[in-house]
């Protein structure tokens, strides 16, 4: 019997170690057994590999209800893990899956959009990154391809109810195209593709936030987000002034806005609050196409006669090119000569590199 003494002041362990003596622990023996391999802990002999295991793998939990949990050679995957800093790119790279800022042009109106980055070509090259200065350099032959993201506008600030902090939200969603079934009646919606150039984008660094710590947000602007709840928050400072750089930086190169990719307006593009007031446009870069084409359609000037036609651009130019096979003289003296082999049906020009007719070959069917 214990007596009342030894009770209160040793554990039960002690008190066992006190009346029946130490356990005699003896290493294993055996064939193939190395005493060597054996390590003693708190009176036990422990195998190196298993202590090993034990303290690199933190995951095992030998009490656990999930069974790989109690294995000792289990590892976690998937799991979800902290992100404590909002930086998410590299200061000096762009990786493929990098988001970036551009402006797309839809009739006479120029707006802001931000892209995923899904493919990135230097010199027809793909490459999986590049630095930012040979990304956004114009003397850079750049191209990447994006998805067109959906934004929602967040009137309230992340911590507050003050609107003094205002931002967009990525919805989880995608621009879609719709696209009809070969052979069929039938239709599908496809995620817009946007192919821009290298030096009209800007990279942009979001921060990670929790969708569901936002409020007033309406339900089914936050349905596709994924499981985690997680998603990419921009505010409307770094937006606007993001449009800003775009359209000096359009300016500074000399770029044809033409040139700039068009694009249908939808629902949700370009980007709006409910009440449907659009807060992402270049109101200088909508302004000057206004300007240029003031009945609203966009209409490119011929580089040769200066002349804007009224209809298709490849009869215009097609008439030029007659014109000079045959040797017939212009109504007005030409800025710059047609081509003399295979002029180009858009511009005229022969062996520019700026005028270049791609092939894409689709899936055989």
């Amino acid at each position: 019997m214990f007596s009342e003494m030894s009770t209160k002041s040793l554990t039960f362990e002690e008190a066992i170690d006190q009346e029946y003596g130490p356990p005699d622990v003896q290493l294993p023996i055996g064939r193939g057994v190395d005493v060597a391999d054996y390590i003693q802990y708190k009176g036990k002999y422990v195998h190196k590999q298993m202590a090993c295991r034990l303290f690199i793998n933190m995951a095992y939990k030998h009490k656990s209800f999930d069974q790989p949990q109690r294995y000792i050679g289990f590892t976690k995957i998937n799991k979800k893990q902290m992100i404590l800093n909002d930086s998410l790119l590299e200061p000096d790279i762009f990786t493929v899956g990098d988001l970036c800022l551009t402006l797309l042009r839809m009739e006479t109106t120029l707006s802001l959009a931000i892209l995923r980055c899904t493919t990135l070509f230097e010199h027809s090259t793909p490459h999986s990154a590049l630095p930012r200065e040979t990304l956004t350099s114009p003397q850079g032959d750049v191209c990447l391809s994006g998805q067109l993201l959906k934004l929602v506008y967040i009137p309230t600030s992340l911590h507050s109810e003050d609107c003094d902090l205002l931002g967009w939200m990525w919805t989880g969603g995608l621009e879609l195209l719709q696209s009809v079934i070969r052979g069929t009646d039938q239709s599908t919606h496809k995620p817009l593709i946007i192919q821009v150039s290298g030096c009209l984008i800007e990279p942009v660094n979001p921060h990670v936030i929790n969708a569901d710590s936002i409020t007033g947000i309406a339900p089914e602007d936050v349905e596709e987000i994924n499981s985690y709840r997680k998603t990419w928050y921009l505010t409307h400072d770094v937006l606007v002034a993001a449009i800003t750089l775009l359209w000096e930086n359009i300016l500074k190169i000399d770029y044809d806005l033409i040139a700039i990719l068009s694009i249908s307006k939808s629902s949700t593009f370009p980007y709006h609050c409910h009440n449907n007031t659009h807060f992402l446009i270049s109101e200088a870069g909508t302004q000057q196409l206004n300007e240029e084409f003031s009945d609203g359609a966009v209409r490119r000037a011929c580089p040769h006669c200066g002349e804007v036609p009224m209809h298709h651009m490849r009869e215009h130019m097609g008439a030029h090119i007659l014109r000079a096979m045959r040797g017939v003289s212009e109504n007005i003296p030409l800025k710059s000569a047609i081509g003399n082999n295979m002029p180009c049906g858009f511009c005229g020009a022969s062996g520019d590199s700026n005028c270049t007719v791609y092939m894409k070959v689709m899936s055989q069917r």
